[in-house]
């Protein structure tokens, strides 16, 4: 059996949570922020994915030729989040802001919950070490 090396890089970002790794559609095991684990797989070629779930943001698929050396692979929070994030907390304050003063903002209800869409959409990044 071949390794696969998934090493998720530590950040702020969904750091309460664990992240599955998920190896030709079948979750092969789980890491935590700054951590690196290895998992036995099979040589050739193999889909991996990883992240939460496809509600809180998973990783596109990429295709890995696993050999008999370890093969490394790079999983962390994409930098947009923290954009989207920051842009979701001014909406929501503003939205409540308005609650509060006794009108509603449809078209900044609509922004955030686009924001939140792409959210899940750009939450994870992974990628094959050289």
């Amino acid at each position: 059996m071949a390794k696969l090396v998934v090493k998720r890089e530590k950040s702020f970002l969904s750091s309460a949570r664990k992240f599955k790794v998920i190896v030709d559609e079948e979750i092969v095991g789980y890491v935590h922020s700054g951590e690196e684990a290895g998992f036995d797989v099979a040589e050739g070629e193999h889909t991996v994915q990883a992240g939460i779930s496809m509600l809180n943001g998973i990783s596109k698929k990429i295709k890995v030729n696993i050999g008999q050396n370890d093969t490394r692979v790079v999983v962390k929070p994409n930098p947009v989040m923290w954009v989207i994030l920051i842009l979701a907390v001014i909406i929501g304050a503003n939205l409540g802001i308005g609650l509060s003063r006794g009108y509603f903002s449809l078209p900044l209800l609509i922004i955030l919950i686009v924001l939140m869409g792409l959210s899940t959409v750009f939450a994870v990044s992974i990628k094959q070490e050289n």
